[in-house]
């Protein structure tokens, strides 16, 4: 039962970890020449659902490790693939509290002219392409076996 109830935490949270994030990038490219209120507010919210990525992953990562020391008794068991897979999801992580995360909070206070702007979206975006591209080798890793 406890196993059921961990892999149901842990697939939410990876669903949701995944979907924060999704189109920001792409409303921040389109509010770019916005007055100053509408970008704050996108920054706000940006801000807001990065958080809540970081959040749900932290989640996602617990439920995982969890469900290895339940299923296996711990790494030591573990096939190595999942061993990947969790290093590529702490360092997935790593790329939203060191990245993703400084990169808009940074635009919060210094994207007041266009160029600003444009550098704080590509920064974003780069950040969450490079999380995504590990989202993909540790889905794989994590199915394969």
């Amino acid at each position: 039962m406890i196993l059921y109830v961990l892999k149901t935490i842990h697939i939410l949270g990876a669903t949701l970890w995944f979907a924060y994030p999704l189109g920001q990038a792409r409303a921040l490219k389109l509010a770019a020449g916005a007055d100053a209120p509408l970008w704050s507010n996108l920054l706000s919210e940006t801000v807001r659902r990065t958080k809540m990525a970081l959040l749900m992953g932290m989640v996602t990562i617990g439920a995982g490790a969890l469900l290895i020391l339940f299923t296996y008794g711990g790494m030591k068991n573990a096939p190595p693939q999942l061993q990947v897979a969790l290093a590529l999801v702490i360092l997935m992580l790593g790329c939203t509290i060191f990245g993703q995360l400084p990169a808009v909070v940074r635009g919060t206070e210094t994207s007041s002219t266009a160029v600003d702007r444009v550098a704080l979206i590509k920064s974003y975006a780069r950040w969450t392409g490079v999380i995504h591209a590990l989202w993909l080798g540790a889905l794989v890793l994590m199915y394969v076996r």
